[in-house]
């Protein structure tokens, strides 16, 4: 898939994974029709088409990773990224997206979410990845392809308690080029982490700390460090305008002075606050309005709406390959987030069996261009009725 290496449109990218399948796909078309908005709460209706199984892509066949292509619709195609755990499925979209030689991979604990939140969009800002490690060991999966793209740098989020020194250790015998970002908290390890993606002061360095030799960026976008789905929505579209995911406690009465500082260091003019006043709090609203030009939010009745609204904010009408991954867990969408950021393209929570209706209208009844539609995650996490018969709910 390598989006970032091609000049042609990403279209021809993803349908690079189709050789071989020609015929079986020209036999085997399914026809859906868009989907409408569940408002009257009845209970989800299938689309029409007819039944199509997986077809699983070969490495061999596919070129790299583990890119199932599953249906040529007749106006889009359906790809899914699986794995036998979430670290496969992790180092499966890694291993697809980014060529050998990747400028950095970001190394995330796969049992607890927060500090890849910030991560994603941090690898993405340097066209990286993002794996998942445990706290004691290295899947295989994660090595595998770790030693395959032979990154340039790895950086290792989160302290000791989320991602031990053995595991460190090991990962430093595999690329020497390593750094940890830690903090005492999940939000100072955010804030760290976007010091030095974005402002290049390294951990420990002498770096001034009121200075920001990488520049920072303009539009800071903020999400609880509380709950994981407002965060993961926000990320690829942070990516698309070069800027970071800071996580904040989004239930306390006041912007803390920390973060205050960090969004004078990276000269943020803007904030785009993810989530309803239950997951941001609006006192924290109103300080962000007072520390920077603007702030807007993005809300929603839930997490499935809040995601569609970011991204029908900040994704334009030509818009072509969009995500979506489960809104009830977090793993797959966690290295999701800076592959979506490579294609330019938006990611979208969904139930683990239908398209909730906010979802269902920004992907089909926006003016998206859609021709590509990843599913992320194994069919325990989205069913394959996505495929076959899918519906809203």
């Amino acid at each position: 898939m390598h989006i970032r290496s091609m000049s042609s449109h990403p279209r021809a990218a993803l349908r690079s994974l189709t050789i071989g399948f020609a015929a079986v796909v020209a036999a085997a078309a399914l026809v859906a029709s868009p989907l409408a908005a569940n408002a009257s709460g009845v209970a989800p209706e299938p689309l029409s088409g007819g039944a199509l199984g997986s077809l699983p892509a070969s490495p061999a066949e596919a070129g790299q990773g583990d890119a199932s292509f599953l249906a040529d619709d007749g106006s889009y195609f359906i790809y899914r990224f699986g794995g036998a755990s979430r670290y496969e499925v992790a180092a499966n979209i890694t291993a697809d997206t980014f060529d050998t030689g990747v400028p950095v991979l970001y190394i995330a604990s796969g049992e607890t979410f927060p500090d890849a939140l910030s991560a994603g969009p941090a690898a993405a800002k340097q066209d990286g990845g993002l794996l998942l490690v445990s706290h004691d060991s290295i899947p295989a999966a994660t090595r595998t392809t770790i030693v395959g793209l032979q990154p340039q740098k790895l950086v290792v989020v989160g302290g000791v308690d989320t991602i031990s020194d053995a595991v460190y250790n090991e990962l430093a015998a595999l690329q020497s080029n390593i750094l940890r970002i830690a903090g005492a908290d999940r939000y100072e390890v955010s804030r760290n982490i976007i010091d030095y993606a974005f402002c290049d002061i390294v951990p420990g360095g002498a770096t001034d700390p009121a200075s920001c030799p990488g520049g920072g960026f303009a539009d800071v976008f903020v999400a609880t460090g509380g709950n994981f789905p407002d965060a993961l929505a926000a990320g690829p579209a942070a990516a698309r305008f070069g800027s970071g995911v800071l996580l904040v406690n989004g239930g306390a009465t006041s912007l803390d002075d920390p973060t205050r500082a960090l969004l004078g260091r990276v000269g943020a003019e803007a904030a785009s606050i993810a989530g309803g006043v239950n997951s941001v709090s609006q006192e924290i609203e109103n300080d962000l309005r007072a520390t920077v030009s603007f702030a807007a939010r993005y809300d929603g009745a839930d997490r499935f709406e809040v995601a569609a609204n970011l991204n029908n904010s900040f994704f334009p009408p030509e818009t072509s390959t969009v995500f979506i991954a489960s809104g009830a867990v977090f793993p797959d969408a966690l290295s999701a987030g800076p592959a979506a950021a490579a294609y330019g393209a938006p990611l979208f929570l969904v139930r683990s069996d239908c398209y909730p209706a906010p979802t269902a209208d920004a992907i089909f009844s926006t003016a998206y261009d859609l021709e590509n539609l990843v599913i992320m995650g194994g069919t325990n996490t989205i069913d394959n009725g996505f495929v076959t018969a899918p519906r809203y709910c």
